[in-house]
């Protein structure tokens, strides 16, 4: 799987002047101490959660040119050494530090400013403590600072969030229409997160569909909030299915059980061809449906109570 966590970054500049910071601030041929720095999607796969003592030199981030209805967009990895607690127990306090390090990685891309305010950019890590500290560092030595406190980024209320009534809303078009945008089907509802009341958490895996008495009882009881969803989608432009979590921060995981017909992506650009999408072309179709459906506000969320108070009666042979 391919985990998405997006940043929006108060940078309207261009790509090009990205990469002086970026090789300001590579990851060092032979680090004497635990390192962090930038390198390159090329680079040879083996350094990646392997010990710090494999020696390699990082390559050079890329741009790559505007095509299919991405605009230019900096590639760029990030690696990062993380002390194995596990090793350094087996091996000593008074052992080499690179003996008890593994050197981590990510991947990032960075899409370049079209007009809207600020600049986009995907991290291929959602975990808290790898956002926290690792992938805060790279956007700070990636993007240039003009003021003590560094650069502004925000993480969790991007445009592109979503709230919870947004995965109410992918139930009742799972329920009604198998439609999430006019080239955009839904197949499966695979799993759905919830929060009930008194903040007690529920996933429902397996089968989320509308037709569940246990999810039907949180929506018909209207107190409980629903996020994030895995789902299968299609998408009729780019005749691909999707295989996906949503998230809350306008985020995504995408399995690579993802694929696109008649078109075989390599290991390696298959997760870059999916992120790719996913954000420029099939989740703002998504979110767009979503923000202009006045069937929804007007009586489509009532349809949904309703629907899951049959449900419940049924079940009870009320």
């Amino acid at each position: 799987m391919i985990s998405v966590k997006p940043i929006r970054v108060a940078y309207n500049g261009k790509l090009d002047d990205l990469l002086i910071e970026i090789e300001d601030n590579k990851y060092p041929t032979n680090p004497t101490a635990p390192s962090e720095g930038f390198g390159s999607l090329q680079d040879e796969m083996a350094v990646v959660n392997s010990s710090t003592e494999m020696v390699f030199r990082p390559g050079t981030a890329r741009i790559e040119d505007p095509g299919n209805g991405a605009p230019r967009r900096l590639r760029v990895r990030y690696y990062y050494d993380v002390l194995n607690k596990t090793l350094l127990r087996l091996l000593g306090q008074h052992s080499d530090w690179k003996a008890t390090y593994v050197r981590k990685a990510f991947d990032i891309t960075v899409y370049e400013n079209t007009g809207e305010d600020g600049t986009s950019v995907l991290v291929s890590a959602r975990d808290a403590p790898t956002v926290k500290n690792p992938v805060t560092n790279a956007v700070k030595a990636m993007f240039p600072s003009f003021g003590p406190g560094g650069v502004s980024m925000e993480m969790d209320t991007i445009p592109e969030s979503v709230i919870s009534d947004f995965f109410l809303w992918i139930l009742y078009r799972f329920q009604m229409t198998q439609q999430l945008a006019p080239d955009v089907s839904i197949s499966w509802v695979e799993e759905m997160a919830s929060k009930d009341g008194m903040r007690r958490g529920a996933r429902f895996t397996d089968d989320a569909a509308f037709g569940r008495v246990d999810l039907s009882s949180l929506i018909a009881g209207g107190n409980a909030h629903f996020g994030p969803a895995k789902i299968e989608i299609r998408d009729a432009s780019l005749d691909a299915n999707f295989s996906l979590e949503i998230h809350f921060d306008g985020g995504f995981v995408v399995y690579r059980s993802s694929h696109y017909a008649g078109i075989h992506h390599s290991s390696e650009y298959l997760g870059l061809a999916l992120s790719d999408d996913l954000w420029i072309t099939v989740l703002p179709k998504i979110r767009d449906e979503y923000n202009k459906d006045t069937e929804w506000t007007s009586v489509g969320r009532d349809k949904l109570t309703e629907l899951a108070r049959e449900t419940i009666r049924a079940s009870l042979n009320f």
